[in-house]
C-alpha cells in the first residue's frame, strides 16, 4: 500500500501534503518523537497519527513506501501547484532500511542529504569553470587548475565519497580558480 509518513513541518504544510496524497490515493500518517525507537516496518503498520511532539530532529522528513519515482515527481509537482515546495528530507522505505530504527534512518539520511548539498555546490563550481579563459594563465597555474578540476570530476564519477571529501575538492578547485583569475587580470 502506498503510504507516506510525515515527521515535523508545520500544520499548513502538512494539510497541503495530505490533500495531495489523498488526491493520489496515498495513505498518510504523522509520526512523532515517540517513534524514534521503532523500526520503519513497524511504523508503516500505523493507521492513525501518533500523539506527541516532533522536536527531536530539526528537519522535516517524508518517508515513503511503495511510491515509484514517477509517483514522487507527480506528488511534488502537485504540491508545488498548490503553493508548497517540500524542503525537507525525502526517504524511500527499502528492504535495506526497513528494519532500521527511525532515529538511525534520520541520522543516516541527514548525513547523505548534507553530502548531496555539497555535491550540488561542487557541480556548480565545476560548471562555472567552463567560463574561464586560460589563454593568459601561466602553465603552472593551468596545471594546478586542471588537476583540481579533474580530481573533482573523478571524485564525483566514483560515486563513493563523504561530505569532507566533497568539501575538500570544492575548496581545492576554488583556490585554483582564485589563483588563475588573479593571474589573468
Amino acid at each position: 500500500m502506498k503510504k507516506i509518513l510525515f515527521y515535523n513541518g508545520n500544520e499548513e504544510e502538512l494539510a497541503v501534503l495530505r490533500l495531495v496524497a489523498k488526491e493520489m490515493g496515498i495513505k498518510t500518517v504523522r509520526i512523532t518523537d515517540n517513534c524514534a525507537l521503532r523500526t520503519l516496518d513497524s511504523l508503516f503498520l500505523l493507521d492513525e497519527d501518533e500523539e506527541g511532539t516532533s522536536i527531536g530532529y530539526e528537519d522535516a522528513y517524508m518517508i515513503m513506501q511503495d511510491l515509484t519515482k514517477e509517483d514522487l515527481m507527480d506528488f511534488l509537482r502537485r504540491t508545488k501547484e498548490k503553493g508548497l515546495e517540500f524542503e525537507g528530507i525525502k526517504i524511500m522505505r527499502t528492504e535495506n532500511n526497513a528494519s532500521w530504527l527511525l532515529k538511525d534512518v534520520f541520522l543516516e539520511t541527514k548525513s547523505e542529504h548534507e553530502t548531496m548539498k555539497r555535491v550540488f555546490v561542487l557541480q556548480q563550481i565545476m560548471k562555472s569553470c567552463n567560463e574561464i579563459d586560460l589563454s593568459a594563465v601561466e602553465e603552472d597555474s593551468k596545471g594546478e587548475f586542471a588537476n583540481a578540476l579533474m580530481d573533482a570530476y573523478m571524485l564525483l564519477q566514483m560515486g563513493e565519497y563523504d561530505a569532507a571529501q566533497v568539501e575538500a575538492a570544492s575548496a581545492r578547485l576554488m583556490e585554483a580558480m582564485r589563483k588563475i583569475r588573479k593571474v589573468s587580470h
